[in-house]
């Protein structure tokens, strides 16, 4: 995750924010969440997994409007 978002950041950094937070379990801060909340678009990479599956539900309970 930390790779996927620093290439992300080199090759967009100008355009976009990037966090990696490292763990599919790891979720964003008080701060972060706030931050988040005001975007007008937020894409979230997450594994097809059961633990994939549980944190989609945390991002739109919390940051999103919607996921897919």
């Amino acid at each position: 995750a930390e790779l996927d978002a620093l290439l992300l950041w080199q090759e967009v950094g100008d355009l976009f924010g990037v966090i990696g937070l490292g763990s599919v379990s790891t979720r964003p801060d008080v701060a972060a969440t706030s931050i988040l909340r005001r975007a007008s678009l937020i894409l979230v990479a997450l594994d097809n997994d059961t633990a994939g599956a549980k944190e989609r539900i945390w991002w739109a309970e919390h940051c999103l409007a919607s996921v897919s």
